[in-house]
């Protein structure tokens, strides 16, 4: 039985299509997380979610076999998949261009610890006496740059 799976850093999603039932319908699969049994799901069920305290950049192991009346059938191959991490952060943070009413910033996309980037946040700060970093913008997809364009003021340092 052929399985796919997908990481994230705080769960594994597992999908398979029904194998042959040998003649006995099929009652339910279980789902085994390093060789242990991570759940289960009736026989109309072809997905599975594990989100149990998973490790960034650890390789998990999962199979899958299904069980009728008559027993349980072979597990499926193993599909081995490492758990994400948190992307690093952005590098080569530089100032493009600063004017009375706009800042605009440029940056080198970081590594995406194994995850597709889906966001970035722009912090800025105004407090020079202590650091107070105020979101201004989360922007989406895989963007390098941005310009600010509200809450500038004058003469201030950023």
């Amino acid at each position: 039985m052929p399985i796919k799976v997908a990481a994230s850093s705080t769960f594994i999603a597992v999908s398979w299509v029904a194998p042959q039932d040998g003649g006995s319908p099929i009652r339910g699969y279980n789902i085994y997380l390093n060789g242990i049994l991570a759940g289960n799901v009736g026989w109309n069920g072809y997905q599975f979610n594990i989100s149990s305290s998973l490790t960034a950049g650890v390789t998990y192991y999962i199979t899958v076999l299904a069980y009728n009346d008559v027993g349980s059938g072979n597990q499926s191959d193993s599909v081995s998949i490492i758990a994400g991490k948190v992307p690093s952060a952005p590098i080569n943070v530089r100032l493009l261009k600063q004017n009375a009413t706009s800042i605009s910033i440029t940056w080198t996309i970081p590594d995406n610890g194994g995850s597709p980037i889906t966001t970035y946040k722009i912090y800025s700060d105004q407090n020079t006496l202590g650091v107070t970093f105020t979101e201004i913008i989360s922007s989406t997809g895989l963007v390098t740059n941005y310009t600010i364009t509200t809450g500038i003021t004058t003469n201030l340092a950023y």
